[in-house]
């Protein structure tokens, strides 16, 4: 899930994201889970922040209500 703006809304960015996992039945045990920050909020303004909740799936992610997008990690990661 993609999270673009302060820092301080992080959680509710993870709080839709959780939503959309158990909507989908991907129990954390099964589904791992990770967060990339593409910009470090120290060093750019709130609203230039970017970061991505991710949930590891194999397979494609369908449109849902949830605002949950389906990416590729780069590899060795």
């Amino acid at each position: 899930m993609e999270h673009r703006g302060p820092p301080s809304r992080e959680h509710d960015t993870v709080c839709r994201l959780i939503e959309g996992r158990r909507a989908q039945r991907l129990p954390p045990g099964q589904y791992r889970t990770c967060g990339i920050h593409h910009t470090d909020p120290r060093a750019v303004a709130p609203e230039h922040h970017r970061a991505d909740f991710c949930v590891a799936v194999d397979a494609p992610v369908a449109p849902n209500l949830f605002g949950v997008v389906g990416k590729l990690m780069p590899g060795g990661r």
